[in-house]
């Protein structure tokens, strides 16, 4: 239950309006599926993820944090 509360909150945060024009802008990009994709894979994570957390993720996973990193991080630059 827990869990799922940290789910919902970052859900809420992503769509809640932000400040930060851009960071706000790139979230609204994010289709519904990928931003609760992402918020399921990022809310279990330490901040910053360890190697080991890294490595539990299924290639799939892997691929899919890689890909939004490179969006953010382009976006940005």
């Amino acid at each position: 239950m827990r869990s799922q509360d940290r789910r919902l909150s970052c859900l809420e945060r992503a769509r809640a309006p932000d400040r930060n024009a851009r960071r706000q802008a790139l979230l609204d990009d994010l289709s519904d599926a990928e931003l609760e994709r992402l918020c399921n894979l990022l809310t279990p994570l330490s901040q910053p993820p360890t190697q080991e957390q890294l490595d539990a993720l299924s290639p799939d996973d892997r691929a899919f944090l890689l890909a939004m990193e490179d969006r953010f991080s382009e976006a940005i630059e």
